[in-house]
C-alpha cells in the first residue's frame, strides 16, 4: 500500500522520511545491516491449484489469530468488515493497495490475483494494511511501520500455514524466501546509497528493507504487546526497535 503522508507541494526527500519516523541515516543504515543472510532459493513444485480469493482471506485471517489471539475479535471484524476485491481492472489497478475511504467509513482492498504462489503472500500483505486501518481510523501511521503490519502478516502466515493448508506451505515459503532476497539484496544497497544523500528524492518502496527486517524480528519475538500495539498504532519504530534490540 502506497502512503500520502509524505505528499506536498515539493517532492519529499530522505531527509523528510527519516525525520518523520525519528531515524538518522545511520540508525536506518544500521537498522537493515541486521538483514539475515541471502541464500539460495530451491525450486519447488506448485500445488495444481490455489485457492479462490476468499479462501486466501480466511486463511490470512487464521494464521493472524492464531499468531495474535488477543487481536482475534479485531482479526475477524476485519475479514468481515473489508471490502475486497479479486479481481480489480489490471488495467487501472495492476497492483494490490488497501485504502481506507473514510467517507464511506469502510476499508477497500485490491488483491489481483495471478493463480500462483504470491497470491496468498499478498492477501496476507494486503489484510495486514486492512486490520491496521480498522483499528487505527484516521490516524496517521508512517509508512515503514504500516509496511511493517504487511510483512508481518506475511511472515505469521508462512508459520502457521503447515497447520491450516500444508500443501501450499513449501511453495509459498520459496516464494516469500525470494522477496526476502529482493529486500534484503539490491533494494537495500540502494537504500543505504540514497542515505548518503539527505537531499535525495524520497521512493516509496525504500521502506520495504527496514519494515520487513522489524516484521521478521515481531514474528520471532516470543511476547506480542509490540505487535498489537503495532496495528493499533501505538508504537514508535524507536521503541519498536528498541524492544527487538535491532
Amino acid at each position: 500500500m502506497r502512503g500520502a503522508d509524505l505528499t506536498r507541494d515539493t517532492p519529499p526527500t530522505m531527509q523528510d522520511w527519516l525525520d518523520l519516523h525519528g531515524l538518522t541515516a545511520q540508525g536506518c543504515a544500521d537498522l537493515v545491516s541486521h538483514a539475515p543472510p541471502i541464500v539460495e532459493v530451491a525450486t519447488v513444485a506448485a500445488p495444481a491449484s490455489w485457492p479462490e480469493g476468499a479462501r486466501l482471506w480466511a486463511l490470512a485471517a487464521a494464521a493472524l489469530s492464531a499468531h495474535l489471539p488477543d487481536l482475534a475479535e479485531d482479526i475477524a471484524h476485519t475479514a468481515a468488515r473489508t471490502v475486497v476485491n479479486f479481481a480489480p481492472d489490471p488495467a487501472r489497478h495492476p497492483r494490490p493497495f488497501t485504502v481506507r475511504l473514510a467517507e464511506k467509513r469502510m476499508v477497500y482492498a485490491s488483491c489481483p490475483l495471478s493463480q500462483g504462489a504470491g497470491d496468498p503472500i499478498l492477501v496476507a500483505h494486503e489484510f495486514g494494511h486492512a486490520l491496521q486501518l480498522h483499528l487505527v481510523a484516521d490516524r496517521g501511521v508512517p509508512p515503514i511501520l504500516r509496511e511493517t503490519c504487511a510483512f508481518l502478516a506475511e511472515e505469521v502466515l508462512l508459520r502457521e500455514l503447515p497447520g491450516l493448508a500444508g500443501d501450499y506451505a513449501d511453495a509459498v515459503a520459496a516464494r516469500l524466501a525470494r522477496a526476502r532476497i529482493r529486500d534484503f539484496g539490491r533494494l537495500r544497497e540502494t537504500l543505504v546509497e540514497a542515505l548518503r544523500d539527505p537531499a535525495a528524492r524520497y521512493k516509496y518502496d525504500w521502506n520495504y528493507p527496514p519494515a520487513r527486517r522489524l516484521a521478521l524480528g515481531l514474528c520471532r519475538h516470543p511476547d506480542t504487546d509490540a505487535a498489537m500495539a503495532l496495528f493499533h498504532g501505538r508504537i514508535t519504530l524507536g521503541k519498536l526497535r528498541e524492544i527487538l534490540r535491532l
